[in-house]
């Protein structure tokens, strides 16, 4: 993927549902992450998905290994049911864990209720793209982003750096 000079990063947004692929609907949440993410981000994906985890992990490696996407959030799929296999599938495709990161957003989140202990989120790098997952709620993903952006922002910056504009 070329780089647009108006941009620092490149974003993909994937929204993993229980619901039927044929009922779900983007909503705001794909909105209100590309606002919190400001004008360095440009997104160049944003995609809804069943929560299967080999659905899951295809779309992730698309973005990361084909669209060479800098920084790759999920919302959806970190809860406690079974169905729920957003961790899964991100886990099977990461190759460097970044466990700091889910754990402020969790510490921070315990704060306002203890329900938070069951977040199941993951975030890590495959490659040179940065990946995260966040809740389905649109306004708690939106302030767990806000919580930890300056950090990725300044890990995209040390994986970006020497690599030439992607």
């Amino acid at each position: 993927m070329t780089k647009d000079p108006n941009y620092k990063y490149t974003a993909a947004i994937l929204r993993v549902s229980m619901e039927p692929i044929s009922d779900m609907r983007e909503g705001a949440i794909s909105t209100i992450i590309e606002k919190a993410l400001g004008d360095k981000y440009l997104v160049v994906a944003k995609d809804i998905v069943n929560s299967e985890t080999y659905i899951i992990k295809q779309k992730l490696i698309e973005y990361c290994d084909y669209k060479k996407v800098n920084f790759v959030i999920t919302t959806g799929g970190i809860g406690a049911k079974l169905e729920e296999t957003t961790p899964e599938a991100t886990e099977e495709i990461i190759e460097r864990h970044f466990p700091g990161v889910t754990e402020y957003i969790r510490d921070q989140n315990i704060k306002n209720s203890k329900i938070y202990i069951l977040s199941r989120g993951v975030c890590g790098t495959r490659g040179h793209t940065f990946i995260l997952n966040l809740p389905y709620d649109e306004e708690l993903a939106r302030d767990n982003l806000k919580l930890v952006l300056d950090v990725i922002e300044s890990a995209l910056d040390d994986i970006m750096e020497g690599e030439g504009t992607r």
